[in-house]
């Protein structure tokens, strides 16, 4: 793992935490060149003494990094794209800067897709619920549930991580689910992206502090280390990741500043 960065180290432990320019200055050094966006402006006008904090877990990904530039901001468009966050915001940020990056269409376009994957988790928190209730009330198809039983093994590996929920929603309707799987699947598998950033975009999501689904990380962060992921893409992906916390503060002091001045 890497050593804690000490590049910003005079801009946050001294008097120029205080220091707009320096801030300013130091956050487009620390993110390698990216222009202070303005959603972050008001907050570093506003509150300079929190924006330091910004300043630091923005531009630590960025200064030791193990991921390339251009991976990071996939990191970043995944997440900010989640249905959970869906901050326009950070998508305005970022795809540009992925653009600038040398990102193509197809790959922004993959990642979208990626993260639109987050809604199967409808599918796999509730429906193991829906089985057991149904169970309990005799409404499973006797016919139905051993057809499922002969040919599950085929839908889903033994040993999966992830075996029991997607046994539940392949209960639930094997038709439509199959068929849902089966194109999400090729759309992610279109060769526009690595098998390993395809995992690290659905570990940032399920990661993310609006979704934790801690199984599901779990398992994509055992098959990005199987697609060639190290360990410090999965520590500096969960970095990137806890980041958009910080938009409580990007959305928040341009409501408190307007309700300061009507009073």
């Amino acid at each position: 793992m890497n050593e804690p960065s000490a590049s910003n180290t005079d801009v946050l432990n001294t008097e120029a935490v205080h220091d707009i320019e320096a801030l300013e200055k130091a956050y487009v050094k620390g993110t390698g060149g990216l222009p202070l966006p303005e959603v972050w402006r008001t907050v570093l006008e506003f509150a300079p003494e929190f924006f330091s904090y910004i300043l630091f877990s923005h531009s630590y990904p960025w200064e030791k990094g193990s991921l390339s530039p251009k991976e990071k901001e996939f990191i970043c468009i995944g997440v900010n794209a989640a249905v959970s966050t869906q901050s326009v915001e950070g998508l305005r940020i970022h795809i540009p800067r992925a653009l600038d990056l040398g990102a193509t269409k197809e790959e922004i376009l993959t990642v979208l897709h990626i993260a639109s994957g987050m809604g199967i988790h409808t599918y796999t928190e509730v429906a193991p619920h829906l089985m057991q209730i149904c169970a309990e009330r005799n409404l499973l198809d006797p016919d139905t549930e051993a057809a499922f039983e002969a040919h599950v093994d085929t839908f889903m590996p033994k040993d999966s991580p992830t075996r029991a929920p997607m046994e539940a929603v392949l209960r639930m309707d094997p038709e439509f689910c199959l068929e849902t799987l089966r194109r999400y699947v090729e759309l992610s598998h279109n060769g526009a992206l690595s098998n390993r950033m395809r995992e690290l975009i659905i570990v940032a999501y399920d990661s993310s502090c609006t979704h934790m689904l801690a199984y599901g990380a779990a398992n994509h962060i055992r098959r990005a280390l199987d697609a060639g992921a190290t360990p410090q893409d999965i520590v500096e992906t969960l970095i990137l990741t806890a980041s958009i916390a910080q938009q409580s503060l990007a959305v928040g002091v341009p409501i408190l500043i307007e309700a300061l001045a009507a009073r």
